[in-house]
């Protein structure tokens, strides 16, 4: 499958777009670009009826060379010099290269367009672990940058969808006054990830905010570590991403028991959690109301496609749009 991605990416100096991807001891504009074009590589991950591809990232793809121009913003309108750089990437050498020979036949091709078309859409759940498995594989292939940022990008989006997802069953209704209310409340598109968490608060089950430890640890170990690389261009290390991983799943982890032990919430309860939550954290009483829930396949469905309908037309309340 051939794609071309055309990514624009603000930046300050011409400078960094011509140094090596991750060996300038910052991240930069490429950087970011192999970060975009990779989401879309990702989505194969997404097809439950196809065998899983292995894990893409810039180093395994064959030799290429990457154009890279300038533009100028006037009035609203790019102005692009006329120097155009080329970034070469040498790619592997055959004898170690993991991805596959032949390419895909069209009927897949389109079916891997298709997923990622519907990536944003998929139940928050698979989604969840698809941004966390993709952060995994960023660490596990010695990249501490894409993994921090990563594993941040997985709780900002368990914990957006979460508070939204609460206040999605608090309200119980579509109608046009109760999703310009939840706007109004949540501002999603504007609000951050840390008020956000403390709008989950009305599951229960302790603190929600920087006093409880599980919570310090993401915002020290994550968010911190996810600012200063992203807002100062500062270098990170493996440690960095091994604490970024632990203080992530705490929190998940955190979340979920929660989720568990409250008995508000039950459809939200069904969008982030599975049979594996419900056999670590379930109380005997309750487990069996949680299974039966859990095979109620047709009602999980249509919740999943209730809340992600709901959740999309608060969103188009952002008066930025």
């Amino acid at each position: 499958m051939t794609s071309v991605v055309i990514a624009l990416i603000p930046v300050v100096t011409r400078v960094p777009q011509s140094l090596p991807l991750a060996s300038s001891g910052q991240f930069g504009p490429l950087d970011a670009a192999v970060w975009a074009i990779a989401d879309l590589v990702r989505a194969a991950r997404l097809l439950d009826d196809m065998p899983p591809l292995p894990d893409v990232t810039v180093q395994s793809l064959p030799g290429q060379s990457i154009p890279v121009a300038h533009a100028c913003v006037r009035d609203d309108t790019l102005i692009w010099n006329d120097e155009v750089w080329r970034h070469r990437l040498d790619g592997p050498m055959v004898e170690v290269t993991t991805y596959r020979d032949s390419p895909l036949a069209a009927v897949d091709q389109q079916r891997l367009l298709d997923s990622f078309a519907d990536l944003r859409v998929r139940s928050p759940s698979y989604v969840l672990y698809d941004l966390l498995g993709r952060a995994d594989a960023a660490m596990d292939a010695g990249q501490p940058e894409n993994a921090v940022i990563g594993y941040a990008i997985t709780c900002e989006y368990f914990i957006t969808n979460l508070a939204l997802a609460l206040a999605w069953e608090t309200a119980n209704s579509s109608s046009d006054a109760a999703i310009e209310a939840a706007a109004t409340a949540l501002k999603p598109w504007a609000a951050s990830v840390e008020n956000l968490l403390e709008r989950c608060s009305p599951i229960g089950e302790g603190r929600w905010n920087a006093n409880d430890v599980t919570v310090a640890a993401w915002l020290t170990d994550v968010v911190h570590i996810r600012n200063r690389l992203v807002h100062r261009g500062e270098n990170t290390t493996m440690h960095h991403s091994r604490w970024a991983r632990e203080a992530a799943l705490g929190l998940i982890e955190m979340v979920k028991r929660r989720l568990m032990s409250s008995t508000k919430f039950p459809k939200a309860r069904a969008q982030f959690t599975g049979q594996l939550s419900v056999k670590r954290w379930s109380s005997n009483r309750r487990r069996t109301d949680h299974e039966q829930r859990l095979a109620n396949r047709h009602a999980y469905i249509a919740q999943s496609e209730s809340f992600r309908e709901w959740r999309d037309r608060v969103y188009a309340e952002d008066p930025r749009d």
